[in-house]
């Protein structure tokens, strides 16, 4: 079974590779190409966390695409980045897990809550009793009055996961800083220019 964190990120994989194919179709368009190379160009010019990525890395006749000027990279991971942010992937989450009414939706939604449950910030309500801090967290901070989850403890949850940055989950009610972390899924690490990938 996948577990809580699986799950997210599972949903979060297919959200990513949604946004990067439509991008790719408008590329294709663009550029009045559909040939296979020019699809692995794409892949292999974008840092978004995506399966595909790797494969593109292994065909050597994407970099033919280099030199035509058909695309340009940096271009095209700035409109990913643009369209995948901390609120965003709240909504994603939002819709895929925790309103979805799909089949199995509510086992999915109650990993979520017994992961919270499970998992109460350092430094809330320090030095109270473990049960009566993990009843005030699921009570307090977890829910609203109309019993949705609020944006405070999806937070916590994406940072502690990395997605989002945590830098600033410290502070107590498990608030989290609106960036998503460098060298997370969907966005690059500090590093080369994005556009010619390996060889």
């Amino acid at each position: 079974a996948v577990d809580a964190e699986g799950m997210v990120l599972r949903v979060l994989h297919e959200h990513r590779r949604q946004l990067a194919e439509n991008l790719l179709y408008r590329a294709k368009g663009a550029a009045g190409n559909n040939d296979m190379h020019f699809e692995a160009f794409f892949y292999s010019s974008i840092h978004f966390g995506l399966l595909e990525q790797e494969e593109a890395m292994r065909d050597p006749n994407r970099l033919n695409y280099l030199v035509m000027n058909v695309m340009q990279p940096a271009e095209a991971q700035a409109t990913l980045s643009s369209l995948y942010t901390p609120a965003a992937i709240r909504a994603c989450v939002r819709e895929q897990v925790l309103e979805s009414k799909s089949s199995g939706a509510q086992a999915r939604r109650e990993k979520i809550v017994d992961w919270l449950r499970a998992n109460v910030p350092v430094g809330f309500r320090e030095g109270e009793p473990d049960d009566e801090r993990r009843e005030a967290w699921v009570f307090e901070k977890i829910h609203d009055d109309q019993y949705v989850l609020r944006d405070q403890a999806l937070n916590y949850m994406l940072c502690r996961m990395r997605v989002l940055d945590g830098r600033l989950v410290i502070r107590p009610g498990g608030l989290c800083e609106e960036v998503v972390a460098e060298g997370a899924p969907g966005r690059p690490a500090p590093g080369p220019e994005v556009g010619a990938g390996r060889s």
